[in-house]
């Protein structure tokens, strides 16, 4: 009988307890992960899916800290006791691009990862030049990596860390950042780098997955782990769609907004108007002004053209003060909305009850600490506090699996049963459709409005 090859992985019993938290992240039972495997980890927001790569790549417990039981083994070698075994063998691609990115400049930062492996410098010009032009990111290799939309920080991530040539590439909500297009030219990208290359993914948009897993692992909240073929995986399960409601008064109404940054025109004369219990999405291109529209909503970009329209109908030299009291902002980054280390401080005068039931038993735990799902819904609380008459959501089911979706459509609902209008910016054209009234997309400046 032959003998099974030896597995690149082995995960055993591995266990591991953040600092201050009561939940311990368990992966039950033996798990091998073989070369050339293109393996999907599923489960609720929470259950250790991000956790399992941090591990797999090393980062525990000495990067993150915490209590670990079992084991992680690379080729047969512990990780956890020596983590250095998969220095350079191994590339992570974070669920936030703007987290992973260190260097200024783009060329700087495809630069970084071949400077670490002592690869010559003109090597290494060559390299860039040659994977630019085969990826066709030529145009941005001389931009500032702070002035990349989030869509195009994920492709130099991507691409610096691919440069590299790791044997396996493991992906936290790759496309989670990404519009439609920008996605498939993602996967374009993995698809084209290596067949024989090993792909771990979390992935909550798994369209963009289907034809290239070849096995799933499905992890619940205790631990238990369901290994299945793709052949047994749910691909499509359909949201639960709001019914329309009546719409109340108008809260706010925009007139030829526009706004320039340095480098290009981005906002060329946006008009709409926002209703109280009014749900409205607006999608587009990464780079499209999305974000950007959303802070000058906020009174956070001031030097915009236009008018903006209260309900009060307060001229535009007093509106920054009226937005920010009147309007809360959900970030793309859920951390730069905490200010505290314990999710008590951070939830201290909030009465939404969904938030309060999910966080029970993690107010004595550091907000920094929790899953990207449930940091992105504590900041979605803390930027609804004080009753906002207006709440601006920007990739609000990032990092969200469908139980926390159907979850944040609740939410939403109940909000706007208080008389909330609420503007969502989304790549995720699915969620929009369920829970929107009116759905925009912005295109070359102006907001087209979908029949």
């Amino acid at each position: 009988m032959a003998s099974q090859p030896k597995a690149l992985y082995n995960i055993k019993d591995f266990r591991f307890t953040y600092p201050e938290s009561t939940h311990t992240i368990t992966w039950q039972g033996d798990h091998r992960i073989q070369e050339g495997e293109r393996i999907l980890l599923t489960g609720a927001s929470g259950s250790g899916k991000s956790t399992l790569l941090y591990g797999l790549m090393g980062l525990i417990p000495e990067i993150l800290y915490g209590e670990v039981e079992g084991d992680i083994l690379f080729k047969g070698e512990s990780v956890i006791e020596n983590p250095e075994i998969v220095k350079g063998r191994a590339g992570l691609i974070l669920q936030n691009p703007s987290a992973q990115i260190l260097c200024h400049s783009v060329r700087e930062e495809l630069a970084y990862g071949l400077e670490n492996m002592n690869i010559a410098p003109k090597k290494i010009i060559e390299e860039i030049d040659e994977w630019a032009n085969k990826f066709e990111i030529d145009y941005l290799l001389n931009q500032r990596t702070s002035s990349l939309s989030g869509g195009e920080k994920q492709k130099i991530t991507l691409l610096s860390i691919l440069m590299t040539k790791p044997e396996i590439l493991m992906l936290d909500e790759p496309t989670a950042f990404l519009d439609p297009t920008s996605a498939k030219e993602i996967m374009e990208i993995i698809k084209q780098y290596d067949t024989d290359k090993t792909l771990l993914f979390v992935e909550h948009n798994l369209d963009f997955l289907k034809g290239l897993i070849t096995r799933n692992l499905d992890l619940d909240i205790n631990g238990q782990v369901t290994d299945r073929s793709a052949e047994d995986i749910l691909w499509n399960s359909p949201l639960p769609h709001l019914e329309k409601t009546a719409t109340g008064k108008t809260l706010m109404q925009l007139e030829n907004i526009r706004f320039s940054y340095p480098e290009k025109d981005i906002l060329r004369g946006v008009d709409m108007t926002i209703h109280e219990s009014e749900i409205i999405g607006i999608k587009g291109r990464n780079g499209s002004g999305k974000s950007t529209l959303l802070q000058i909503l906020c009174g956070l970009k001031p030097k915009y053209s236009g008018n903006i329209l209260l309900e009060e109908k307060v001229p535009k030299g007093n509106i920054r003060k009226q937005l920010q009291s009147k309007a809360g902002l959900l970030f793309q980054e859920p951390e730069n909305h905490f200010l505290y280390h314990k999710v008590e401080k951070e939830l201290e005068g909030n009465d939404l009850q969904f938030i309060e039931n999910e966080f029970a038993d993690k107010q004595k735990q550091s907000p920094f600490t929790l899953s990207e799902g449930q940091k992105r819904r504590l900041s979605t609380a803390i930027c609804y506090q004080g009753n906002k008459k207006l709440l601006f959501l920007d990739e609000p089911t990032f990092g969200q699996d469908f139980l926390n979706k159907k979850k944040l459509i609740s939410l939403l609902d109940s909000l706007r049963n208080r008389g909330t209008g609420i503007v969502i910016v989304s790549h995720d054209n699915n969620f929009l459709k369920a829970v929107c009234e009116n759905i925009y997309e912005l295109k070359d400046g102006i907001l087209e409005k979908e029949q």
